[in-house]
């Protein structure tokens, strides 16, 4: 039972994080690995992101760019923290204020070693920043 209520809340905040709210984007990416079979700690989790939402409910998003020829890009990666031991990834573009472009995702390859797996992360993203 209480898988389904996780189910529901996670699939109402997926909604909001791909139409509203991108700030939450990474932690709901992460928290889809985990609706199958949600333990106390995704739970603890999936608190922290309705606590967040209710905390900045309204915060205002502003997009803005200081200029098209300068575009700026962070990629940050997080080493084995899926149950399969693969790393998750994410990644955002900025033309000066505010985020125009982001991704998050788990990695498919399992590697070895955190700089590696920021190398694989980068090669990823590179494609989206041409």
């Amino acid at each position: 039972m209480k898988a389904v209520v996780f189910h529901h809340i996670f699939a109402k905040l997926l909604y909001v994080a791909k139409r509203a709210r991108i700030d939450i984007d990474l932690a709901i990416s992460y928290l889809c690995t985990r609706v199958a079979n949600p333990t106390k700690v995704d739970w603890v989790k999936l608190r922290r992101v309705l606590q967040y939402l209710k905390g900045t409910i309204d915060m205002k998003r502003i997009i803005g760019a200081n200029g098209l020829e300068l575009i700026q890009s962070w990629v940050d990666v997080s080493f084995a923290v899926h149950r399969d031991m693969k790393g998750h990834m994410s990644a955002c573009m900025s033309l000066g204020k505010g985020m125009v472009y982001h991704k998050t995702a788990k990695q498919k390859l399992n590697i070895r070693s955190s700089t590696k797996l920021k190398l694989v992360a980068v090669s990823d993203y590179v494609c989206w920043t041409v």
